[in-house]
C-alpha cells in the first residue's frame, strides 16, 4: 500500500511539471503571435503568380478573380486576413479561417487562388561576409 501511495504522488508531481511546461509554451506561443503586424504582409497569387500584396496593419477589403470560376472576397482586418466569399462550390477556402502569422496559407483550388502571410525582413536582401 505505501508503494502505491508514493507512486500516485509522484505520479501528480510529475502530472503537475508536465502541464506546467505546456502551459509556458502555450503562454510563449501567444506572446509571439503578438498585434505585431507591421512587418507582415498579405501576397496574394493566382495560377503560381503574384498579382497582389497587402500590409496586414491596413483593414481592408479586396476582390480576387480567379483563374477559372470567378472571384474571392479577402478580407484583412484586425491583423488577420481571411476569405469571406467565394465563388467555387466547395466554399472551402472560406472553411480555413483566420491567418495571421508568416507562412500560414489560405489555399482556393477551383479559383486557382493562395492568400499567404510572409514576412516582409524576409524578402530583405541579406548582406554577409562574401557579398558586401
Amino acid at each position: 500500500m505505501d508503494k502505491n501511495k508514493k507512486k500516485r504522488k509522484h505520479d501528480i508531481i510529475l502530472g503537475l511539471i508536465l502541464l506546467s511546461v505546456a502551459l509556458i509554451l502555450f503562454v510563449i506561443d501567444l506572446t509571439n503571435v503578438s498585434s505585431d503586424t507591421g512587418n507582415k504582409k498579405v501576397v496574394v497569387s493566382v495560377d503560381g503568380k503574384k498579382i497582389a500584396e497587402y500590409p496586414l496593419k491596413k483593414d481592408a477589403t479586396y476582390e480576387l478573380s480567379g483563374s477559372h470560376l470567378g472571384t474571392n472576397t479577402l478580407v484583412i482586418k484586425s491583423g488577420k486576413a481571411y476569405i469571406s466569399e467565394a465563388s467555387c462550390p466547395d466554399k472551402q477556402c472560406m472553411k480555413q479561417g483566420k491567418i495571421s502569422r508568416a507562412g500560414e496559407m489560405l489555399v482556393c483550388l477551383p479559383n486557382r487562388v493562395v492568400v499567404k502571410i510572409v514576412d516582409s525582413k524576409e524578402d530583405e536582401p541579406v548582406i554577409d561576409g562574401v557579398s558586401g
